[in-house]
């Protein structure tokens, strides 16, 4: 599964895609790591999680946002047990994937 997420000042929207079609959308708050707090930020986002959403399902991750780096991007998503073992940046965006 790929998770999307576009995050601006006030609003991330997420959409997950499974082999092409749309699995789940969500939205959570708008985040910039440099104003708030990782921990805040894994609390919003699991609390916008729809109840039947499985985080290990998704391979790879695309998000979008600013303020945004390798080091902090890896710990949300394996604090949100999104369990990857390689990171690319490009073009402003992250791009997190599984090798599996």
């Amino acid at each position: 599964m790929i998770l999307i997420a576009d995050s601006g000042a006030t609003t991330t929207t997420w959409c997950a895609l499974d082999r092409g079609t749309v699995a789940a959308q969500f939205e959570s708050e708008g985040y910039n790591p440099n104003y708030i707090t990782l921990d805040y930020m894994v609390a919003d986002i699991r609390k916008a999680l729809p109840p039947d959403f499985e985080p290990r399902a998704v391979d790879h991750v695309y998000f979008y946002g600013a303020g945004v780096t390798e080091g902090w991007f890896s710990r949300l998503f394996r604090t949100l047990e999104i369990i990857s073992t390689r990171m690319v940046t490009t073009y402003g965006a992250i791009l997190y994937s599984s090798l599996t």
